[in-house]
C-alpha cells in the first residue's frame, strides 16, 4: 500500500500552513523551524515518515528554495533525512540537517511525544 500525505501533489502556497495548524493532541511528531530573525514555525506531523518527507520536499520552499536551488538542497538533505528515517529524531540527525540548511533556516528542536 502506498501512503500519500494530505499535502502531496499540491503547490506549497496551498499547503504551507497545514502542519502549523494541526492539533498537537492528534499529531505527536513536532519540530520548530526558524530563520533566527522574525520567522519561527511550530510544525506537527503524524509520524516520522511524514516529517522526513516534509523536510525533504516542502520546508525548503518556505524559505525561498525553488527550481535548481530546491533540487540542490533536496539532494544535500538526503543523507541526514535518511538517518531520520532509520534512527529517528536524534540530536545528531538534527545537527546534520541544520548543517545543510543554515544560515537560511534550521530546526531548533524536534520531538516525538
Amino acid at each position: 500500500m502506498t501512503w500519500m500525505h494530505i499535502w502531496e501533489g499540491q503547490a506549497f502556497s496551498e499547503v504551507a500552513l497545514i502542519p502549523v495548524r494541526r492539533d498537537p493532541a492528534r499529531f505527536k511528531v513536532s519540530c520548530t523551524v526558524t530563520d533566527g530573525q522574525e520567522h519561527t514555525f511550530q510544525l506537527w506531523f503524524y509520524n516520522i515518515p511524514e516529517i522526513s518527507q516534509w523536510l525533504r520536499r516542502m520546508e525548503p520552499q518556505r524559505w525561498g528554495f525553488n527550481g535548481p536551488g530546491l533540487i540542490e538542497i533536496k539532494a544535500a538533505l538526503e543523507p541526514a533525512l535518511t538517518q531520520v528515517d532509520v534512527y529517528g529524531l536524534t540530536d545528531t540527525n538534527r545537527e546534520a540537517h541544520n548543517q545543510v540548511t543554515a544560515p537560511h533556516y534550521w530546526i531548533t528542536h524536534w520531538a516525538l511525544t
